[in-house]
């Protein structure tokens, strides 16, 4: 009995044999060898044209290129690194040598008396009663932009 299948199988391979011994051939031509190169140089050419005005738009804007992202991370490992080898070392050397060693000075300042503390006075004198002058803050400068200039002198 005739298998369909099989017979698509079958032009299917051979005619992926003939593709590629077609390539093949052209392939070895010197005509693909210099349309390759040239493909190539042209392709190397826009990418290097890219990346330069990659770094320059990124300086425009202010921001930091892959290689300096790179560079940076590789600085901060140092320095963790740096600080683990110190952390280590005092570590080391025993807990006296922490920040908890150091003594604190006595607390010599006692909190202010409790109003409720002192001689309850009359409701109504308490009222009465001026409050104590509050302090006020001289006024702040207004930037130089809305300030007036100082009037001139005669000529």
């Amino acid at each position: 009995m005739l298998d369909p299948l099989n017979l698509w199988r079958d032009a299917l391979g051979q005619w992926e044999n003939r593709t590629n011994q077609v390539a093949n051939q052209e392939m070895k031509s010197e005509d693909f060898a210099r349309a390759t190169n040239a493909l190539l140089g042209m392709s190397l050419g826009l990418q290097q044209a890219l990346g330069k005005a990659n770094t320059a738009l990124l300086k425009e804007l202010n921001l930091p290129s892959r290689g300096e992202l790179l560079e940076l991370g590789e600085r901060l490992q140092r320095i963790e690194d740096q600080l683990g080898q110190i952390a280590r070392l005092l570590g080391a050397q025993g807990p006296a040598a922490g920040p908890a060693a150091v003594a604190m000075p006595p607390r010599t300042r006692r909190p202010a008396p409790l109003a409720a503390a002192a001689p309850a006075a009359a409701p109504s004198e308490a009222a009465a009663a001026p409050l104590p002058p509050t302090r006020r803050r001289p006024a702040a400068k207004k930037p130089a932009a809305t300030r007036r200039p100082p009037p001139r002198k005669g000529r």
